[in-house]
């Protein structure tokens, strides 16, 4: 294994140790905020999601936070969110957890945006739903959920590019298969944990791309929300080009949504690949229904 990803990884384990056994993360706070909650494994159509629901006239979403899955840091979130960093550094100093801040810095965007509720979009936070439906009794839960195959290889080579020093800076990101099934497998089980919650609903993403406006038009009842078809227009003509620049890796989430990912990974994966995916993901993969065991088979036949 890369000595630099093992570091990666042993550091990665370190935080959310840290973050699970923090006061400010995971202690006993709640928000009466009704607020929106979008996670799901990366890659997974999170953005994609979270793109519509901040075209309608009462909902306000912006990049992801990683609040309750990282450290807190308000000067790199106003700088991610184009907000002032002052007011950031003020309402952190001011609340004494991340459920307060988060009630805060999002409430605080929403009302100036002129809307009457917030989305907050991190993929990431599936792993602490079980927190996050506690600290926040009020809000709606949103779990992407897609077929792994495709997932696993979309995630090998990301992020493509990242936004550095006011300029877009492309990567080389190679991840191996059996890593990224293995966080598909894990992530996604930790939304499915709690399937069936009330305020909880899943959403395909082969579902949404196939049918966006019958599927934006089941999470807006879900959500208590009027729908509006806005939503599903593609048109992101109020998003500023530095908005833009600071989601590299969703470009293709602000135009007219396609269904040309589906089923990638009959041309993507190899068969050794193809076959690390099943290993690891299969019962899961099964369970959902994107694999009957038989009939998935990849289209060509690349070297192993």
């Amino acid at each position: 294994m890369n000595p630099l990803r093992s570091i990666r990884r042993l550091l990665g384990a370190w935080q959310e140790h840290r973050l699970e056994h923090s006061d400010y993360h995971r202690g006993p706070h709640t928000s009466e905020a009704d607020g929106i909650f979008v996670m799901g494994c990366g890659r997974s159509g999170t953005t994609l999601l979270r793109g519509m629901l901040e075209r309608h006239p009462r909902l306000w979403g912006g990049p992801e936070s990683g609040i309750f899955n990282r450290p807190v840091d308000p000067k790199a979130l106003a700088d991610k969110f184009l907000w002032n960093p002052e007011r950031a550094a003020r309402i952190a100093m001011e609340t004494n957890s991340a459920v307060a801040f988060a009630e805060r810095f999002f409430g605080e965007q929403t009302r100036e945006a002129g809307k009457a509720r917030w989305v907050e979009k991190t993929p990431k936070h599936v792993v602490c739903l079980g927190y996050l439906l506690g600290a926040f009794p009020n809000a709606r839960f949103i779990h992407m959920i897609r077929d792994g195959r495709d997932v696993a290889c979309s995630l090998r080579n990301h992020p493509k590019a990242a936004f550095r020093n006011g300029k877009v800076v492309p990567l080389n990101t190679n991840n191996p298969i059996p890593k990224c099934i293995d966080r598909w497998v894990h992530d996604t089980s930790a939304g499915l944990a709690y399937r069936g919650h009330p305020r909880l609903l899943e959403v395909r993403y082969e579902t949404l791309v196939a049918d966006p406006t019958a599927t934006v038009q089941s999470v807006c009842r879900f959500l208590g929300e009027t729908f509006d078809p806005a939503c599903t227009s593609g048109d992101d003509a109020g998003k500023s080009n530095e908005q833009r620049m600071r989601t590299p890796n969703n470009m293709s989430s602000y135009g007219k949504v396609g269904d040309s990912s589906i089923g990638r990974w009959r041309r993507d994966l190899r068969p050794a690949e193809l076959a690390a995916c099943l290993r690891k993901g299969g019962p899961l993969l099964e369970a959902l229904g994107y694999w009957d065991g038989i009939s998935d088979a990849p289209e060509r036949h690349g070297p192993n």
